[in-house]
C-alpha cells in the first residue's frame, strides 16, 4: 500500500512540472515522454524550494501544506494548457518502423531498467554519508516538520533536495520506510528518455536506444540508481541542463533558454558541487551567445543577464534560508575537516608539490576511465571517435558539449592538484567516480553523436 502511495504521490510534482513545460515549448512543441522526464526534474525542484519557502515563513512541513498549493498550480496550470492547445502547433509523430537492432536493444533496457528498480526497492538504506547526512536530514524533516534542526547535524551547509524529497514523500506515505528509495532510480530513468529524444533530434532510432545501452552497461551508473546517494539526481540535472543549452543553441528559441537556467539553478540545490556547475553553465552560455554575430550587444547582453538571475535566484532560495536559519545555530561549530572545501579555508598547493599532484590527478583519472570496471569501453570509443569533430553535420553541437566537458574536468583538475582535496584522489578513488558519474553521460551523448550523423535518419 505504501508503494502505491509513493507512486501516487510522485504524480503530483511530475505532472506539474510536464504541464509547466508543455506550456513553455507551446511555440516549439516536444514529445509527451520528453515533457514527462523533464517535468521531473522541474516539478520536484518547485516542491523542494516551496517547502524552503513554507519553512522561512513559520508554518510546519506536512503534506497538505507541501501539496495543496501545489495541486492549486497544477489545476491552474492544466486550464492554461487547455485554453492554449487550439493555438498550439502540433508535434507530428515519427513513423520510423523499427529494425532488429532496434527491439535488441528495447529488450536490453527493459531488462536493465527492471533490475534496478528491483535492486533499488529491495536493499535498505546503507552508506555511511546516507545515515550520517541525508538519511540523517531527511528523518529530522519528517518526524520536526521544519529544516532549522539541521543546523545541528554534521555538513550542515549541504544542500537538501534531496533530504526534503524523502521527507516530503513520508509525510505522504505517512510513515518513513525503506519505499521512498523509489526516489532515487527515478531520475536515472527519467534522464534515459531526455538523452533518448536528444539524439533522436540527429540519429536514427537505433542510435539513439543504442546510447541508452551503453548507459546502462555501465556498472557505476546502475549501482548509484540503486543507492540513496546524491550523485545520481546531480547527473540528471548536470547532464539535463547541459543537453537543453544545447537544445537552445541547435533551435535558437527563448524557452530552451528559459528551462536551461532553471535546471542550471536547480543543479546548485543537489549538492555543494553544483554551485561550481552552475558557475560553468554561466561561462559556457556567455562564450555560446557572443559567438553568434547576428544579435545585437544588447541583446546579447539581455540573454546573460536572464540565464545568470535565474539560475542565481534559484541558487538565493536556499542561500537565504541558511544564511537566516541554518548558519546562525552552526555559529562555532568547528566541525570542518581537513580535506572539505570552503572559500575560507583553502589550503593551497605550490610550486613542486604542485606539479606532483597534478601528475598523480592525471593518472587518476586515466585509471578510472580505461583501468577501472566503472565505464566499461566508453571512455576508449569516446576517445576513438573525437577525430570526427572535424568533419560531423553534429559538430557545433558536439563543440558545445566539448567545451563544457573541458570546463568541467579542467575546474576539477585544479580543484584536486591545487587545494586540500587532493586527499579524495590521492587516498580515495570512489570521490573521483562519483564526479565522472555527473557528467559521463555526455561522453555517450557525443559518442553517438559523432558517429550517426544527419543521414542516417532517412
Amino acid at each position: 500500500m505504501t508503494f502505491a502511495t509513493a507512486c501516487a504521490s510522485l504524480l503530483l510534482p511530475i505532472t506539474l512540472g510536464a504541464v509547466l513545460i508543455r506550456i513553455t515549448t507551446r511555440n516549439d512543441p516536444i514529445p509527451k515522454p520528453l515533457a514527462v522526464a523533464l517535468g521531473y526534474g522541474l516539478g520536484t525542484g518547485i516542491l523542494t524550494h516551496w517547502m524552503v519557502i513554507a519553512n522561512f515563513t513559520g508554518m510546519p512541513l506536512s503534506a497538505p501544506v507541501i501539496n495543496i498549493p501545489l495541486g492549486i498550480a497544477l489545476v491552474i496550470g492544466i486550464v492554461s494548457l487547455l485554453r492554449q492547445s487550439r493555438s498550439v502547433r502540433r508535434l507530428q509523430p515519427n513513423r520510423e518502423p523499427p529494425d532488429m537492432i532496434s527491439i535488441v536493444c528495447g529488450l536490453v533496457i527493459l531488462f536493465v531498467t527492471h533490475f534496478i528498480l528491483w535492486r533499488a526497492l529491495n536493499f535498505p538504506i546503507f552508506a555511511w554519508d546516507t545515515f550520517s547526512t541525508m538519511g540523517l536530514k531527511g528523518k529530522s524533516i519528517y518526524y520536526d516538520q521544519t529544516i532549522r534542526n539541521l543546523a545541528f547535524i554534521p555538513k550542515f551547509d549541504y544542500p537538501i533536495h534531496i533530504p526534503l524529497l524523502t521527507a516530503w514523500i513520508s509525510f505522504c506515505m505517512g510513515e518513513w520506510n525503506n519505499t521512498l528509495k523509489i526516489l532515487f532510480p527515478l531520475p536515472c530513468f527519467f534522464y534515459l528518455v531526455i538523452q533518448y529524444y536528444f539524439l533522436r533530434e540527429f540519429a536514427a532510432r537505433r542510435w539513439a536506444l543504442l546510447s541508452v545501452v551503453f548507459l546502462l552497461s555501465c556498472n557505476f551508473l546502475i549501482y548509484h540508481a540503486t543507492i540513496t546517494y546524491r550523485d545520481i539526481h546531480m547527473m540528471y540535472f548536470n547532464c539535463s541542463t547541459l543537453l537543453l543549452i544545447a537544445w537552445w543553441y541547435r533551435r535558437q528559441s527563448g524557452a530552451w533558454l528559459l528551462l536551461s537556467a532553471v535546471f542550471a539553478g536547480l543543479t546548485s540545490f543537489i549538492k555543494l558541487e553544483g554551485f561550481g556547475y552552475m558557475v560553468l553553465y554561466n561561462l559556457l552560455m556567455t562564450v555560446l551567445i557572443w559567438y553568434r554575430n547576428a544579435e545585437s550587444a544588447r541583446a546579447k547582453i539581455m540573454k546573460n543577464l536572464e540565464f545568470a538571475l535565474i539560475s542565481g535566484g534559484i541558487y538565493a532560495i536556499y542561500l537565504i534560508y541558511r544564511i537566516f536559519h541554518i548558519l546562525p545555530y552552526a555559529a562555532g561549530r568547528d566541525e570542518v575537516h581537513a580535506e572539505h572545501f570552503y572559500i575560507n579555508k583553502i589550503n593551497l598547493a605550490t610550486g613542486a608539490e604542485l606539479l606532483e599532484r597534478m601528475g598523480v590527478v592525471l593518472m587518476r583519472y586515466i585509471e578510472n576511465f580505461f583501468m577501472s570496471g566503472n565505464w566499461n569501453v566508453i571512455p576508449i570509443l569516446f576517445v576513438l571517435s573525437l577525430w570526427q569533430i572535424f568533419f560531423s553535420r553534429n559538430r557545433h553541437v558536439g563543440v558545445v558539449m566539448l567545451l563544457f566537458l573541458g570546463l568541467f574536468f579542467g575546474m576539477y583538475f585544479v580543484t584536486f592538484s591545487a587545494t586540500q582535496h587532493y586527499v579524495w584522489v590521492a587516498k580515495q578513488h570512489h570521490v573521483l567516480s562519483r564526479s565522472i558519474l555527473h557528467v559521463f553521460p555526455i561522453l555517450v551523448t557525443l559518442t553517438i553523436l559523432l558517429n550517426a550523423d544527419d543521414h542516417s535518419k532517412t
